[in-house]
């Protein structure tokens, strides 16, 4: 943040497979989901203060399914970084920061059964919060 701080956001998916078996080495193609349910918001861009939010609610490309709904706001100053989030306990999700010379997992949440996938149907239901 020495430099005129920039903050730089753009909604980015990926392609959406379906698996056949459990293992999952079977996949199916289901198409690439749409942006439109991703806001993408700046709340301050100063030298000092970047602080920036993320709402995503997009569903599964050719299925009838609930939306995937998570949301996070991030604040990075000169000395901390600060993140909360909550969302749906399903799909798995990893919240990730990238800086210039490496990366940092900061969240991560695994389904582990098929049943967790019901929780798509209620309200967000975790949350999480990160400090550094």
């Amino acid at each position: 943040m020495s430099q005129p701080a920039a903050l730089s956001l753009w909604p980015s998916v990926s392609d959406t497979y379906s698996c056949t078996t459990k293992s999952c080495t079977n996949t199916t193609y289901l198409g690439t989901a749409s942006t439109s349910g991703i806001k993408l918001l700046k709340h301050s861009e100063s030298t000092n203060l970047l602080r920036w939010s993320v709402n995503h609610s997009v569903g599964i490309p050719k299925m009838t399914a609930p939306a995937i709904d998570y949301t996070f706001l991030a604040q990075l100053t000169n000395k901390t970084f600060i993140a909360t989030g909550q969302h749906d306990k399903a799909p798995s999700h990893e919240f990730w920061m990238n800086y210039p010379s490496g990366s940092k997992k900061i969240y991560s949440h695994e389904v582990t059964s098929e049943i967790d996938f019901l929780n798509l149907f209620g309200v967000i239901q975790a949350s999480w919060s990160f400090e550094m």
